[in-house]
């Protein structure tokens, strides 16, 4: 029975892999394209681009900042202007360390739903006060002046390497998204249209990867 669930389950992905079209995604050469993307944002940025391949970079990610994994008071306005009073983080499961512009990048398209909905993403003035919160935490400053050259640091991680940090991770967070949904689609038990969720997040990768990665490597 279980040698039958498993060949099911082969034959499930084999079957989401040619619907989706994901033999045409080379994973090494996308690789090759992001770190192609990132060095030249770095060359062409000068400071502003610094932080991109900067060590201090690299810090635990949550890697699934939704907003149900946000629990605030119930009592709370998200319409007041004001913060809540309180807010509690859950669901570690997919905790690891990385590159912060990773989360960010999956915070923001989260604002999309499952719908994915990419008119709903943050403007451009949402993100600036996001990377200003951002910059302002009590970790973040204790992070930045326990480096050995705290001042080239903070000239190096202004809102400009937040964003371009962001944008360069966003592709990443589709196809990582894309392909955890064509899993799930194989073996979750869930009612949920996870091959039409994936469809939705590889292409949105084939867009942004265009736009975010446009370098010769």
């Amino acid at each position: 029975a279980a040698a039958a669930a498993r060949g099911s389950t082969v034959e499930a992905m084999r079957a989401a892999r040619d619907a989706l079209g994901l033999d045409a995604i080379d994973i090494d050469e996308e690789v090759g394209r992001l770190a192609a993307a990132a060095a030249h944002a770095a060359r062409a940025g000068g400071g502003v681009a610094r932080s991109v391949s900067n060590a201090a970079a690299f810090v635990p990610l949550h890697n699934d900042a939704l907003a149900g994994n946000f629990l605030v008071d119930a009592s709370w306005d998200a319409k007041s202007g004001k913060p809540p009073r309180e807010m509690r983080t859950i669901d570690f499961e997919y905790m690891c360390v990385g590159p912060r512009g990773f989360d960010v990048a999956n915070h923001f398209i989260e604002h999309a739903g499952f719908e994915c909905d990419w008119s709903l993403l943050p403007d451009a003035d949402t993100r600036f006060r996001f990377h200003r919160a951002y910059q302002s935490s009590r970790a973040y400053q204790s992070r930045l002046r326990s480096q050995t050259d705290a001042a080239s640091a903070a000239a190096a991680d202004s809102i400009e390497s937040l964003e371009l940090e962001v944008a360069l991770m966003t592709p990443v967070s589709h196809l990582w998204w894309g392909l955890w949904a064509v899993m799930q689609a194989t073996m979750s038990a869930i009612d949920f249209d996870y091959l039409g969720y994936a469809a939705k997040r590889l292409e949105a990768f084939r867009d942004t990867r265009t736009t975010s990665w446009n370098v010769e490597y």
